[in-house]
């Protein structure tokens, strides 16, 4: 599967499961690291929102998800490497890893961000 493929799967999964989620209370959970996320080295914003709505920007370069407060998270479409969807019994969430470069000391630079429905 090509990436522009892979990315058109990816877009469409979570287009079906975000229409769902709407007004729905969604946890967002967004770190950085260079390492394996483990907590000693990873940095992390945490907050919850009412979601309203996903969307693509017209370029393409980003996915955006918004809340019913203004709150809007943002994952680049060019960065992306993984996008994990898990929906079950016990948890619905989309979990997307970007690689961001490198840092200084020549350590790969990442960002994961989780979206949980509560």
């Amino acid at each position: 599967m090509t990436r522009q493929q892979q990315l058109i799967a990816w877009t469409e999964s979570i287009l079906d499961i975000t229409q769902r989620w709407k007004n729905k209370n969604i946890h967002v959970k967004i770190s950085l690291t260079d390492r394996d996320f483990d907590r000693h080295g990873t940095s992390f914003t945490h907050f919850s929102m009412i979601f309203n709505s996903f969307y693509i920007r017209t370029s393409g370069v980003r996915m955006m998800f918004s809340g019913k407060n203004n709150e809007l998270v943002e994952v680049s479409t060019d960065f992306l490497t993984q996008v994990e969807i898990i929906e079950n019994n016990l948890e619905n969430l989309i979990i997307f890893t970007e690689k961001l470069g490198e840092s200084e000391l020549k350590q790969t630079i990442f960002r994961k961000t989780t979206l949980l429905l509560l």
